[in-house]
């Protein structure tokens, strides 16, 4: 279980992320992480969060949050939600400043096991070059974790049915849908 001050990092992207608040310190209603993002890193897919909030606070650098139809441009000082349900992706545009900020999910949920889990299995070299997952450690992710994010791609919804048929396999094949962090924690 995650405590504030502990450090998971993302080097197929070059992030950081810094627990402020644990779901646990503030009874589930949120989790609260300080971000660096370095710069040069391609847009990730868009995704949504069905039942959570997301609030960011830029402290440096420059932010772009990608929606279907446009993209928000955010500097330092602004701040900005993104409602439940709403199709999104940020990164950091420049490709000579590293970017950070605050980044809130409000409920909390399961995030936090979500978020380690996902790290991990990067750190540990579980993903192919474009960091996608075996399929059959995905579709049980996919399944653990849908009501905190699910990606919206043609692709995507054309598997559901096979993610919820993969799902089962894939534990029976030992893959799972918490893996702690190697260095547990940094």
């Amino acid at each position: 279980m995650a405590t504030a001050g502990i450090t998971l990092e993302n080097p197929l992207r070059g992030e950081e992320f810094t627990f402020l608040k644990t779901s646990e310190e503030t009874k589930g209603q949120e989790i609260c992480l300080y971000v660096k993002a370095q710069p040069g890193f391609p847009v990730p897919p868009l995704h949504k969060h069905p039942r959570q909030k997301e609030s960011v606070l830029v402290e440096s650098g420059y932010m772009c949050i990608k929606f279907r139809e446009k993209e928000v441009i955010l500097g330092p000082g602004d701040y900005f939600e993104i409602m439940p349900g709403v199709e999104h992706a940020w990164y950091n545009p420049r490709e000579d400043e590293e970017l950070s900020f605050t980044f809130q999910l409000s409920p909390a949920l399961d995030s936090e096991l979500m978020l380690e889990t996902m790290l991990s299995l990067i750190k540990q070299g579980k993903v192919n070059k474009s960091g996608k997952l075996h399929w059959f450690q995905q579709a049980v992710l996919t399944k653990r974790y849908a009501e905190l994010m699910q990606q919206e791609s043609t692709a995507f919804t054309n598997r559901k049915w096979l993610h919820k048929m993969g799902a089962p396999i894939g534990k029976l094949l030992g893959y799972k849908s918490y893996v702690p962090y190697p260095e547990r924690f940094v």
